[in-house]
């Protein structure tokens, strides 16, 4: 889940020692077939392999797909460490609608990936309907080229909608067009895709699910719909299906603000050194409101400068997304005093990060608002939105017209039935990371889908944002322990030693 997406990939490229892997066709395996005419069809790799990768690659074609030729790319990345494999690893991408990252230049970053993980089974990645490599995309670029155009203007939420509102109707109708149906888009159809993909991979084999963020969700559906077929699951900020966006954003907010503020008051060094931190965070707020600043910043999509107009909403979404990242909540103290001073320097780098994030081509807009819009009841009411908007005062300002602004009034998707909103429950042993300073999947969430798995074991990392797998060595260790052994708690002294943000002072 995220406001445009949930999780992106930082390209890590390490000097590898690559060898280009081309079959010969007559060495491809035959396709596999399941009874309704889903199918798995190998392929040479569209990348470069090192040496000491075994690699298999193939297209996915579900069978609920065949009018719009539909087609996933798969990647199979064998096990090639001494010690006894276990089953494999299905890995279920963030979003909903941004992609695994199998391009060429993306799997670099997998091989290396995969070296620090080293996960005792097989890892299989895919991307998801309509993300990615995948056919047909269903990405709306003119959204993103209208936002650019106003970047540098002080619109206020309501009046930034209204600019969008024709063009997120436009890439509706052209989707329409081009005989896309958009009811083949939600989260049980990817949890589906899934649970046939690990068949065709594997019949007689219980699998290893692991997700991060939207991910969760779709494993989290797997686990309800499909639990013959799994061994052990890694739930990686948990995004829980009876959580619904538009319902949860007042919450969110405040719980982002309210983490931050109290992970400032329990480290010494921050309280010392900006005493009235929260004053800072909302009399900016209020500042910016009534007068918001244009800065200049590089947006990195184009390596060129950009004006952005810094109003109250934008100052809000800046820090939201800097607490994704460790480095960034680090900064954030000293970033928002400075900017008390008329000192912008040291948010201009979180508010780049933001640009990026709008700016970033990668994900499909159709196939987020199409899920979102789905899995939510887009039936809510202002009402029933309001009075959940009253528990949280403090962030009225920003969000009391999202309601009006929300997008699945212009998407009009069927949504999914009740029972998919039920909390999900379950035997199947699980582990559940969550990180301290997660904005978008609060470690509350995840926490509490734990307590409904008999076999689940919880750990919140107190120095993470988004994301925990990606962030932090003794993850790594947990996850690779769980693996081996699913039904015993992973020995945790590593995250006993971890002491928390260290935040700057100047």
């Amino acid at each position: 889940m995220n406001y445009k997406k949930l999780t992106r990939f930082v390209l890590l490229l390490p000097t590898l020692l690559i060898a280009t892997v081309i079959f010969a066709k007559e060495t491809l395996p035959n396709p596999v077939v399941l009874a309704n005419n889903s199918q798995l069809k190998w392929t040479p790799c569209w990348f470069n392999i090192p040496t000491a990768k075994t690699v298999n690659c193939a297209y996915f074609f579900p069978a609920d797909g065949q009018n719009i030729k539909l087609k996933l790319p798969v990647v199979v990345i064998k096990n090639s460490r001494l010690f006894p494999p276990t089953s494999p690893v299905l890995y279920l991408a963030g979003g909903p609608g941004y992609p695994t990252g199998l391009t060429a230049e993306d799997m670099k970053w997998w091989w290396d990936w995969v070296n620090t993980q080293q996960w005792p089974g097989d890892l299989v990645l895919f991307d998801q309907r309509g993300t990615g490599l995948g056919k047909p995309t269903l990405n709306c670029p003119a959204v993103t080229a209208k936002i650019r155009t106003l970047l540098a203007q002080p619109l206020r939420q309501e009046e930034l909608f209204e600019q969008l509102k024709p063009v997120l109707k436009q890439c509706y109708s052209r989707l329409q067009k081009q005989g896309i149906d958009l009811a083949l888009y939600t989260t049980p159809t990817n949890s589906h895709d899934a649970m046939e993909l690990m068949k065709l991979l594997g019949e007689t084999k219980k699998w290893n699910i692991y997700g991060v963020s939207y991910g969760t969700r779709i494993a989290l559906d797997l686990i309800r719909r499909y639990p013959q077929q799994i061994r052990s699951v890694i739930l990686d900020s948990v995004y829980p299906p009876e959580k619904q966006e538009l319902l949860e954003l007042p919450f969110l907010y405040d719980s982002a603000f309210n983490r931050f503020l109290q992970g400032c008051k329990a480290n010494l060094n921050c309280t010392r050194s900006f005493p009235q931190l929260e004053t800072a965070l909302f009399s900016m707020l209020k500042q910016l409101r009534n007068k918001p600043v244009t800065l200049t910043v590089t947006d990195f999509t184009t390596d060129r400068k950009v004006k952005v107009a810094l109003t109250e909403q934008n100052l809000a979404d800046v820090i939201f997304y800097a607490l994704y990242q460790t480095e960034f909540i680090s900064q954030l103290p000293a970033a928002l005093v400075a900017m008390q001073q008329g000192k912008y320097e040291l948010i201009k780098p979180m508010v780049e990060e933001y640009v990026y994030i709008l700016m970033d081509t990668d994900s499909s807009e159709g196939v987020y608002w199409s899920v979102e819009c789905h899995d939510s009841d887009n039936q809510v009411s202002l009402e029933t939105f309001l009075a959940n908007l009253a528990k949280f005062p403090r962030v009225k300002d920003l969000v009391d017209s999202a309601w009006h602004n929300w997008y699945c009034h212009q998407w009009p998707v069927e949504s999914a039935a009740d029972s998919f909103r039920q909390p999900v429950s379950s035997e199947i042993p699980t582990l559940l990371l969550a990180g301290s300073y997660d904005p978008i999947t609060p470690p509350l969430w995840t926490k509490t889908v734990a307590q409904r798995f008999n076999n689940g074991y919880f750990f919140e990392f107190p120095d993470i944002g988004h994301g925990v797998i990606d962030g932090n060595e003794c993850a790594s260790t947990l996850v690779r322990n769980f693996l081996r052994h699913p039904y015993h708690k992973p020995e945790e002294s590593c995250l006993n030693q971890l002491k928390g943000i260290e935040f700057q002072t100047e």
